[in-house]
């Protein structure tokens, strides 16, 4: 059978197939090469081709020293050049056909990860009639960064951000051609990628590049790093050029002198596990134009795109909880008001102190946020839909406390072969389950349909969340209430603003 192949309005792509019959476009560039002069500077559009291009392998990754988790570790090689993307699509799709769009935007804490882990593989997505669009941005110094010499920059500071706009952009003008729906399109991620679709909800700069977004553990109340703005990220960057060796005035020349410096210096082995031991890791920053504020306070005033919303966390999702050895350690943050304390006090009290301090670490960062964007959004009247997975494969739950940070992923994309254990009928019947919801809001705007539990809108009043656990899929509402809710509203009321 003949490579697929598609006429864009860039020139013409060869893509490859599955051994199943699904067709692969791999390591498509969407942007120049951000490298020697261009290295801190906005992607520029890529420029026609006159060849047909072979899009057969997935493209390089933003270069970054991997974390230890290794299914998680990037795969391909690494290199500047990577502003590449990834399409999946039916067999025998052409441009006639419209089918709706999911974007995947990969997690890493933006400071590592690729879209070519074998567990965001798209097959699954165009098995269900959806084109599945994988993308690379730039992470970690690379792809957010401060420096003097950028600071009268119309655009500065976050290019990982505005990687991912031009990605969207390109994907609106050339997804047709794949036949895909220009006009239903559906970004979604996890993470670090979950919190960039915070971002763009709430930035002016991507108004009209897609039309659904699915968060997942994403936040929701601040940026990754809670006010960071130009004047702290410049200082950060102080700090790495000093231990380079390089001047840090606001000259050309001094620039210049950075972006000389090779990339392997650049990324100096930063990774997820030595952040705070390693100078010059910038994270989003307030700049006034992409991020204009804390996403809290964005969402407070209606400043966020009207689209519907599909968000929610993991039960045991990701926080920051320092060391503690009492109860009275882990219950600090209620510290201030003794009446807080009193309530953290009657619900914690029976559990380990360790415990305690995890659990509403995970839900200060994770679970908590994603309430409060729901509640936020329908006090706009958009739609959104809450949820949290509890579930955890049977062969993987010895020593765990429930589904871990990016759990879901696997489920999501149907593709728990790469978890590399034993998976049983119920797995896959929960496998099925999370990506219909999320295939059935990228066609319609709302996850119901082929007999699937129903699953409500979000009623702030109600506070309904669909619980996704071993039971399978289970609906909160008012008569059977979120057994999270008093949790969730200790850590709301010590944020100062209770519903």
């Amino acid at each position: 059978m003949a490579a697929p192949e598609v006429d864009t309005a860039l020139g013409r792509i060869r893509g490859g197939r599955t051994p199943e019959g699904i067709e692969v476009f791999k390591g498509i560039r969407y942007a120049e090469p951000p490298s020697g002069a261009y290295r801190w500077q906005p992607p520029r559009p890529v420029r026609p081709w006159a060849e047909t291009l072979d899009a057969l392998e997935f493209g390089p990754g933003c270069p970054q020293h991997p974390y230890v988790v290794s299914r998680n570790a990037p795969r391909a090689p690494m290199d500047e050049d990577c502003l590449r993307l990834n399409i999946w699509r039916p067999d025998g799709c052409t441009g006639q056909h419209r089918l709706p769009v999911m974007v995947w935007l990969h997690g890493g804490g933006f400071i590592s990860g690729t879209s070519s882990p074998a567990r965001y593989d798209g097959s699954a997505f165009a098995r269900s009639g959806i084109i599945l669009v994988s993308i690379d941005y730039r992470v970690g110094r690379l792809g957010f960064f401060a420096h003097p010499a950028l600071e009268d920059d119309p655009l500065r500071g976050n290019y990982g951000l505005m990687d991912q706009i031009e990605a969207l952009r390109w994907i609106g003008g050339n997804i047709g051609f794949f036949g895909g729906d220009a006009a239903n399109i559906t970004l979604f991620g996890e993470s670090a990628g979950a919190m960039s679709i915070i971002s763009l909800l709430t930035s002016r700069a991507s108004k009209g590049l897609f039309h659904k977004a699915i968060i997942q553990s994403g936040g929701g109340r601040h940026n990754l790093v809670p006010g960071n703005d130009w004047a702290s990220a410049v200082a950060r960057t102080q700090a790495l050029a000093q231990k380079l060796g390089v001047s840090t005035d606001k000259s050309a020349a001094s620039l210049d002198a950075l972006r000389a410096v090779p990339v392997e210096r650049v990324v100096e082995g930063l990774h997820m596990g030595n952040l705070h031991e390693r100078p010059g890791y910038c994270a989003p920053m307030i700049d006034g134009v992409l991020i204009e504020d804390e996403p809290q306070t964005l969402f407070q005033r209606g400043a966020f795109h009207r689209l519907p919303l599909l968000m929610g966390t993991t039960s045991a999702d990701l926080g920051f909880a320092p060391p503690v050895r009492t109860l009275e350690d882990a219950l600090a943050p209620f510290q201030h008001d003794r009446a807080l304390y009193e309530r953290a006090h009657a619900l914690f009290s029976h559990l380990p102190p360790a415990h305690v301090a995890q659990q509403l670490a995970a839900d200060t960062l994770m679970a908590e946020p994603a309430r409060f964007v729901a509640r936020m959004v329908r006090r706009y009247q958009t739609p959104a839909w809450l949820y949290r997975f509890a579930y955890v494969p049977q062969a993987l739950s010895d020593g765990l406390s429930g589904a871990p940070h990016g759990g879901e992923i696997e489920f999501v994309f149907d593709t728990l072969s790469t978890l590399h254990a034993p998976m049983t009928e119920r797995d896959q019947e929960v496998a099925t389950l999370m990506h219909g919801y999320w295939t059935a809001f990228a066609r319609h705007g709302q996850p119901n349909g082929d007999g699937r539990p129903h699953w409500g809108c979000f009623e702030p009043c109600e506070n309904n969340t669909l619980h996704i656990d071993e039971k399978g899929a289970s609906h909160t509402a008012m008569k059977s209430p979120d057994p999270w809710t008093a949790r969730l509203d200790l850590v709301e009321a010590c944020a100062g603003d209770a519903y």
